[in-house]
Formats: structure tokens, sequence, C-alpha cells
């Protein structure tokens, strides 16, 4: 009979392991997706950010070539024209400034920028997969844990239900 109530205490703390593994599993799914989630947002917007930065690289190199005929100092005299006249307009103290548009320059800094974004993006891909790896081997060890706690339960229930069977057949025949 003490065996029996021994068993009974060990299936029970069994059953309150598994439960509690099962928990820690499920909080460890809804961590993940939510981090996941996260990790979609940047995504995306790094993706976008990579997309504009081409556009803008594209953009810039069709306006170069067509320019139709304007050299560079032509259209920096005419820059400079329009703002001097702009800066006498609107009254503003101060010397006139100059302005040279380099779109070279320009270009260059936006394929260093679309490079920079293009390694932030492989960074966070690392990041999300070795997240995730971590995550499924912790899922798999408390799957794993909890798998074997639930055989283990099975059979102390065996064990038990035998061991009561037994107990009854014995104070049957005594009765």
């Amino acid at each position: 009979n003490g065996d029996i109530t021994a068993l009974g205490g060990e299936i029970q703390d069994l059953g309150t392991k598994i439960d509690g593994l099962n928990g820690n599993i499920k909080d460890e799914k809804d961590a993940r997706e939510a981090d996941h989630a996260k990790y979609v947002v940047k995504e995306n917007n790094v993706t976008r950010a990579i997309s504009a930065v081409d556009r803008a690289i594209d953009a810039l190199k069709a306006s170069k070539d067509q320019m139709d005929g304007k050299t560079n100092l032509e259209a920096l005299a005419q820059v400079k024209a329009e703002v001097n006249f702009a800066l006498l307009q609107a009254g503003q103290p101060g010397e006139n400034f100059d302005y040279a548009y380099h779109s070279n320059d320009i270009i260059a800094v936006l394929e260093k920028l679309r490079t920079q974004f293009i390694a932030t993006q492989d960074r966070m891909y690392q990041e999300e997969f070795e997240a995730k790896s971590q995550s499924d081997k912790l899922v798999l060890k408390l799957s794993n844990q909890r798998d074997f706690a639930e055989k283990d339960k099975v059979a102390k229930e065996m064990i038990e239900a035998e061991k009561k069977d037994t107990l009854a057949t014995a104070e049957k025949d005594r009765g």
C-alpha cells in the first residue's frame, strides 16, 4: 500500500513536470514568434531602404545622362544665379554661398549607403538564423524531456495499476 502511495506521488510529480515543460515550450515558441515578427518588420524596412537607394542611384545616373548637353558649369551657374536671386528677394543678410552639384559624389555616397544596408541585412539574417536555431534546439530539448517524462509517467501508472490489482486480488482472496 505504501508503494502505491509513493507511485501516486511520483505520477503526480511527473504530471506537474510535464505541465511545466509544456508551458516552457509554449512560452519559447511564443517568444520566438514575437522575435521573428520584429525581424520581419526590420528586414522589410531594410529591403525597402535598399530599393529606395537603388532607385535614387538609377535616377541620378539617368538625370546625369539627360543633361541635354549642359555641362556641370552651366548647371552650376544656373543654380547659383537662382539661389542669389532668391536670397536677394528674401532679404537674407550675409554672403552668398557657392553650391556645386556633384552627382558622382552623391552617387558614390548612395552606393556606400547601399553597401551598408546590404551588410545590415546580412547581419540581421544571420542573427535571425542563429536565434531560430537556438530556439529550435531549446524546444527540442524541452520536448524530449517532456516525452521522457510522459513515458516514465505511463510506465509508473501501469505499475501502479498492477499493484492496485494485486492488492485488490489479495484482499479479495483473504476476504
